[in-house]
């Protein structure tokens, strides 16, 4: 059947594959030959070079995950694929996925979830993709909401590229259930990170149309009266940064909005902001300086004074990053005027009639 049909068995072969692995291991040694003799049939109509390549170590993982998972995983991570990845090589490379995402090592899982991403944007048809959702999703909910930082970025990243190749029909549904989880008030610190992640990630994966569109609802929520809510849509902003292609252009408009909330009443929304803002400052300073500065001088007038304290150390912050460039007679990064507008800020902020504005300006 696999080279006779190979089109018309594409939909069936993830369960055509499920089934052969619970039998790799039977008892009775002829199954389990004639289990892996199967599994290397529809090996041997593999387009994708690299996959056909590694196909040894991939049967001996899925017939032994304990053993030979992670030799497999790593396998994989460092090959350089040139090839797209067709839908037999993905009949294989799934159930490696999942029992990767499953095992409670978080060596497996940081791997599994990385793999996802890549192999998600690579294959050659998204639609192959679809028969493997009820594989792929559970998985990577699962790995977005796990502890480990690296494993809950991996796991957007792959939402993100899935989103991508199946259309945003297909990421409605998905948005929908990151943001009930993002307004959820049951969520642990970490979930609601990763579905922050997950829907920074989903937005920026439609293009410019449909983040504009999605992006609005996130500021919004960023000041919404219900302080988890303001935390966790402050969080998508964190992440928008690294997800979103021209971020840099959004930076006049989303700054403030990011220093607004470090006069937040509550702290773990200040928390996050001034964050918000430094990563930008790390991402952004020395690329684009003028798209961080303009924002910042604005916000040091604010009439809120904790927004004009915060201001003023976000701009010492950004000054450092770009090698205090404006104590230089000839800046590197700022022109000579925009130098005299920050000098000129910070020396009018140290006569604000708030004491704690008046010390950072100084």
């Amino acid at each position: 059947m696999a080279y006779c049909a190979p089109k018309q068995i594409s939909s069936f072969l993830p369960r055509i594959v499920k089934g052969l692995r619970e039998v790799m291991n039977d008892t009775h040694e002829k199954v389990q030959h004639a289990a892996i003799q199967a599994i290397s049939k529809i090996g041997s109509v593999i387009k994708c070079p690299e996959v056909g390549d590694m196909l040894e170590i991939i049967i001996r993982a899925l017939s032994n995950s304990t053993k030979h998972l992670n030799e497999a995983l790593n396998l994989l991570l460092e090959t350089s694929f040139v090839h797209k990845i067709d839908a037999p090589s993905l009949s294989l490379l799934v159930p490696l996925l999942d029992c990767g995402l499953m095992m409670h090592d978080n060596k497996s899982k940081e791997m599994a979830s990385q793999l996802m991403g890549n192999i998600c944007a690579l294959v050659s048809n998204p639609a192959d993709l679809l028969p493997y959702m009820a594989i792929l999703m559970p998985a990577i909910k699962n790995s977005l909401f796990d502890s480990i930082p690296e494993i809950r970025a991996s796991a957007a990243k792959a939402l993100g590229s899935l989103a991508q190749g199946l259309g945003m029909e297909n990421s409605q549904e998905m948005l929908g259930w990151l943001r009930g989880h993002l307004c959820s008030k049951t969520v642990t610190t970490a979930e609601r990170l990763g579905a922050a992640q997950g829907f920074a990630e989903l937005i920026s994966a439609h293009g410019i149309p449909y983040y504009e569109l999605n992006v609005e609802e996130v500021i919004i929520k960023s000041n919404d009266v219900d302080n988890d809510v303001r935390e966790a849509y402050r969080s998508v902003l964190l992440f928008l940064a690294s997800s979103y292609d021209f971020f840099v252009n959004e930076l006049p408009k989303l700054v403030p909005i990011m220093i607004e909330g470090l006069a937040d009443d509550k702290e773990e929304v200040r928390k996050v902001s001034m964050r918000n803002v430094k990563v930008c400052i790390k991402q952004f300073g020395k690329k684009s300086p003028n798209q961080l500065v303009a924002p910042i001088l604005r916000m040091m007038f604010s009439k809120d004074s904790r927004v004009r304290s915060s201001s003023s150390i976000l701009m010492y912050s950004l000054v450092k990053e770009l090698e205090n460039d404006i104590i230089k007679a000839q800046p590197k990064y700022l022109s000579i005027e925009t130098k005299h507008k920050i000098l000129s800020c910070m020396f009018i902020l140290r006569y604000d009639e708030i004491e704690s504005v008046k010390s950072q300006a100084g």
